[in-house]
């Protein structure tokens, strides 16, 4: 048995704030990444593994911060296009990004993350 108010207030932010659709495909010729936190309203820390390349990602206010391998080259795909980051010798990077489906790809480690929604 559904509650009604958990019904009315579903159908309500279905109208007001309704979840994206996410591209189905990963960006061609990388290793998807496995998740180990889910995405959730408001500030979002996610984590990503493959083998042992660990990938942490914090979004928040249109900025999006990251923990990658030194010195990495990330790429952030948006369904726009895509913009290039380096990581700077600890590992952080910063990206400015607009609300909206995104996923990140380290390239020279061939793998990428889900797409999620910023």
């Amino acid at each position: 048995m559904t509650d009604p108010l958990l019904a009315e207030l579903r159908a309500l932010f279905d109208e007001v704030d309704p979840v994206p659709d996410l591209p189905d495909v990963a960006p061609i010729g990388f290793e998807p990444m496995e998740p180990l936190l889910e995405a959730v309203r408001g500030t979002q820390h996610l984590a990503f593994h493959h083998g042992s390349v660990r990938v942490h990602l914090q979004v928040e206010g249109g900025r999006l911060t990251g923990l990658v391998p030194p010195d990495a080259l990330v790429r952030v795909h948006r369904l726009s296009g895509t913009t290039d980051h380096r990581a700077d010798a600890e590992g952080w990077f910063h990206a400015e990004v607009a609300a909206g489906p995104l996923c990140v790809s380290l390239p020279d480690e061939g793998v990428t993350t889900d797409w999620f929604v910023a």
